[in-house]
């Protein structure tokens, strides 16, 4: 179910686990920002769940070299949880780095730190959802 925009979804098949993964491909026209989308089987109506449509070209590794533009997604399992991202830069680039958790309903309070290749902190930023 869209409840709103025009969009093409694929549904993989389940799992071992249980999980299904689905593909959404909003339409060219369709507005960035948050969606909310429910999917339904013959048990009926699920929760729920928010999405952010964005045109940015997406990833959820850890372990890839990050080129701009790029979104990268994840998830906290616990309160303590880090994680790490790489990314390629030049001196004198700008780089934006916003963290969409209060827009997907998480109460998510991030920190985002910029590391050099040595570890040691450039620059960090308290989140605390807000934009």
């Amino acid at each position: 179910l869209v409840y709103r925009g025009d969009l093409i979804a694929s549904i993989e098949p389940e799992r071992r686990d249980g999980s299904v993964f689905v593909t959404i491909e909003p339409s060219s026209t369709e507005a960035r920002g948050p969606w909310e989308l429910a999917l339904f089987s013959a048990a009926g109506e699920s929760s729920r769940a928010k999405i952010w449509v964005d045109d940015l070209p997406q990833s959820t590794s850890k372990d890839a070299v990050f080129r701009a533009p790029v979104a990268v997604w994840g998830s906290l399992e616990s309160g303590t949880q880090v994680d790490l991202h790489s990314f390629e830069a030049t001196e004198g680039e700008t780089r934006i780095f916003d963290v969409q958790a209060k827009e997907l309903g998480s109460k998510a309070n991030a920190t985002i730190a910029i590391l050099d290749a040595q570890g040691r902190t450039v620059a960090s930023n308290a989140v605390n959802n807000v934009n």
